[in-house]
């Protein structure tokens, strides 16, 4: 059975990159995600790939490739914290 997960992802090595490209989805220093997993390391990987949905969507807006930006993007974000709900 799933559980629900706050997941607080780092966007600050990202953030440059995503003003650059003028995306504002995310384009914060700590962004937080509620996710339904498993596990806890189900809910890092299901928050940062909705993160990285969310930016592949706003980049399909604009002119950008989104497979290349995306990749670079995922590789700076990190997760500092996983937190079950109460």
């Amino acid at each position: 059975m799933p559980n629900l997960y706050l997941v607080h992802v780092n966007m600050k090595k990202a953030r440059g990159d995503l003003k650059k490209h003028s995306i504002s989805k995310h384009n914060k220093n700590e962004v937080r995600v509620w996710v339904k997993a498993e596990n806890p390391d189900m809910a890092c990987s299901l928050a940062v790939g909705r993160i990285c949905r969310d930016i592949s969507e706003a980049c399909k807006m604009g002119k950008l490739r989104s497979a290349k930006f995306i990749d670079k993007i995922k590789h700076l974000m990190s997760v500092t914290k996983v937190m079950p709900a109460s």
